[in-house]
């Protein structure tokens, strides 16, 4: 493991200045596209194991990109994240992932790593951005607006591409050995897999019989 500075971070071919938001800038944008608006100080490790040290990041949600601030100030995003292993932003880790939605066709992006081991938890935020609406008779006019709505959840199987976890029954399926052992634990434990600790607590578990 190469370890490399902030400095050196920002010399790397694979950024570019973030675009703004169409013809709006946040200041006139209600809500957030962040998972917090404010930067962190966390770590950047690329697959060819160097660990950039100390590099200002956040997350964009609505954009799915992780951003940073270069020493002038600028907001710049990484551009190819294929390249990235994994993204540390304070206490959360970032991993880029292919997933799908019911088994569609493939997409790519950044999710929070629950717990690592042969099967990952993933937590998928999501933004919505509600455009301005004129006054009409007995209602207000509304602002545009980044609405934040509640995560998915999903999980990886050895990297594969993540599928999203809908209910108990259908992830013991999809994991697909230690049903009993699942079923038991989850009756004992009460798990209730839409809830982020239960279903954490779960796959470690399955993680540790393997």
């Amino acid at each position: 493991m190469t370890t490399r500075s902030y400095t050196e971070f920002q010399l790397l071919e694979h950024v570019f200045q973030q675009k703004s938001t169409g013809d709006l800038s946040e200041d006139n944008i209600e809500g957030s596209p962040y998972l917090n608006k404010e930067y962190e100080i966390g770590e950047v490790l690329t697959e060819k194991h160097v660990r950039y040290v100390n590099v200002p990041l956040r997350y964009n949600i609505y954009s799915n990109e992780i951003e940073f601030k270069n020493a002038k100030g600028q907001t710049l995003s990484i551009d190819f994240p294929g390249n990235i292993k994994e993204v540390k932003i304070g206490h959360a880790v970032f991993v880029y992932r292919l997933y799908s939605f019911s088994h569609k066709k493939l997409s790519a992006g950044y999710f929070q790593l629950m717990n690592r081991g042969k099967v990952e938890g993933l937590i998928h935020y999501r933004v919505i951005f509600k455009a301005a609406e004129p006054a009409l008779a007995y209602k207000e006019a509304r602002p545009p607006t980044f609405e934040q709505k509640p995560a998915y959840y999903f999980v990886s199987i050895q990297k594969k591409p993540a599928v999203q976890v809908k209910n108990l029954k259908a992830l013991i399926t999809l994991l697909g050995n230690h049903k009993k052992e699942l079923e038991a634990f989850a009756r004992k434990e009460k798990i209730k897999v839409r809830r982020k600790n239960d279903l954490m607590r779960l796959l470690q578990y399955y993680n540790s019989i393997q």
